[in-house]
């Protein structure tokens, strides 16, 4: 438990919900076709918006923000587990430290990135992110031993 308590100082738990109409978005670079585009951006550099393609099947949180975030000029890792359990695909691990010093940046591009989301996918709905969330496990499958 004492582990737990340093592990929650250390790290932040972030969590991505609700893209169910597709993948989220990334900023756009300037020579990238763009699937969208909006006048809010202007302001921040990011008017121009693509298509997040990860390279496994299935989505990632711990793939897709490092990119993001490098997209903003920013390095950080994110990892897909913590004290030795995989984390559920729609959530990541970053330092906390890390997380502190670009925090205020994602906060002010991420829901640009909202308003791109609904303006390629038509409807309401678009990925909402938390953050110091509490982790959520994949539990394992059962195996049947022969």
């Amino acid at each position: 438990a004492e582990l737990r308590e340093m592990d929650e100082q250390f790290y932040v738990v972030i969590s991505m919900q609700s893209f169910k109409r597709g993948m989220p978005l990334l900023p756009a670079y300037p020579d990238e076709h763009c699937l969208t585009e909006i006048d809010a951006g202007e302001p921040f550099g990011l008017r121009r918006w693509v298509r997040y393609e990860p390279s496994t099947k299935k989505f990632q949180l711990a793939q897709y923000l490092p990119i993001f975030m490098q997209r903003l000029g920013f390095e950080i890792e994110a990892y897909n587990s913590l004290d030795g359990q995989k984390l559920v695909p729609y959530q990541c691990v970053v330092r906390r430290a890390d997380w502190e010093q670009m925090r205020s940046c994602f906060l002010e591009a991420y829901p640009l990135q909202k308003t791109a989301y609904r303006r390629a996918n038509g409807g309401s709905g678009s990925p909402g992110v938390h953050e110091d969330v509490l982790p959520k496990f994949v539990t394992p499958t059962a195996v049947n031993i022969q």
